[in-house]
Order: structure tokens, then C-alpha cells, then sequence
């Protein structure tokens, strides 16, 4: 299999193999295809949010879903950071934030 699934079954961790003829490196072409009915898609909940709200998508293995901490960002710190760096991070952070109250978990600010 060229991508392995992380879950968590009866509280241990386990890695299920794959196959399929459809294989995507792309989030929202995933998600694309499990609307139009090709096959499951493995993700990160906040990206599927939206279609798992409206009913056009629905959770497989909800039992088994591994949280994790979030998405990190690393990058140099510098004085002189450039803007479009600065406007990146800041804007990551509030969606970050943005997705951390809609899910109902605490933020660090909580």
C-alpha cells in the first residue's frame, strides 16, 4: 500500500493497509471523489467539516479516529520576517483558533 491508515480500535493503535485504484495526494481532490461516490477518503476532520455538516459526506469508523494536537507550522525566526510570512502564520493561527472553538475543544485561551 502506498498510504497506510492511523486509527485507534479498542484503544490501541492500529495501522490498516489500503488499496484502491484511485490514489490522491490532494485533500480537496479527495474529498471530490468521496462525494462523487468513488471511495472513502482519510482526513482531517476540519477539512470535511463542511460536507459532514450538511449530511454530504458521513463519518466512517468515528470509534476509531485518532485525535491529534493540531497542524504545526516551523519556520525561522527572524526581525525582519517577510509579510506575506507574518500574514501566512497569522492567518493560520486564527483559523486554528477559528476551528478549535467550532469543535468544541479548549483553546489555550480558554
Amino acid at each position: 500500500a502506498l498510504y497506510r491508515w492511523d486509527l485507534t480500535w479498542d484503544g490501541k493503535d492500529v495501522v490498516m493497509e489500503t488499496s484502491g485504484t484511485a490514489i490522491v495526494t490532494d485533500s480537496l481532490a479527495a474529498i471530490d471523489l468521496a462525494l462523487a461516490g468513488v471511495g472513502l477518503a482519510y482526513m482531517f476532520e476540519p477539512l470535511a467539516r463542511a460536507d459532514l455538516a450538511a449530511g454530504r459526506l458521513v463519518q466512517v469508523l468515528p470509534q476509531s479516529a485518532i485525535e491529534e494536537p493540531g497542524l504545526f507550522l516551523y519556520f525561522p525566526r527572524r526581525a525582519a520576517m517577510a509579510p506575506k510570512l507574518r500574514a501566512f502564520i497569522d492567518t493560520a493561527n486564527e483559523i486554528g483558533l477559528t476551528s478549535l472553538r467550532t469543535s468544541g475543544r479548549k483553546t489555550q485561551s480558554q
